[in-house]
């Protein structure tokens, strides 16, 4: 247990970390920004609140969303740990810890983001 622990604890993890949730919540800032403009630019024109958009237009641009939003989590899990070991070149127990925090987030993801957790 106390290996594990002092695998897990360095900075290329709490850098690692920091990445993923930080890329998510930038992402989650920009859609409530973007969203806020666009309702403040339809009461500016006296428009209505609700917009009134076709249902297959409005599930597109859910869908679209969602994709981004989805590549975007992945795209930060799988990639940054190889560009911090390519940038920063860590020692080899360093590797070896985020080697384990990417594994610890992808089966997160795995379990928690997808049909696998409901079968």
């Amino acid at each position: 247990m106390d290996q594990l622990k002092e695998i897990l604890s360095n900075g290329y993890i709490l850098l690692y970390i920091a990445l993923v949730v930080g890329c998510q919540a930038l992402f989650a800032f920009a859609a409530k920004w973007r969203n806020n403009t666009i309702r403040k630019r339809r009461l500016e024109e006296k428009l209505p609140e609700p917009v009134l958009m076709n249902q297959t237009e409005k599930l597109s641009e859910v869908r679209k969303w969602a994709f981004f939003e989805s590549a975007l989590l992945l795209f930060t899990v799988v990639v940054i740990p190889f560009l911090l070991i390519a940038v920063f070149n860590p020692p080899p127990e360093q590797r070896q810890g985020l080697t384990m925090a990417f594994l610890l987030l992808l089966i997160w993801i795995l379990l928690n983001g997808t049909d696998v957790a409901k079968g």
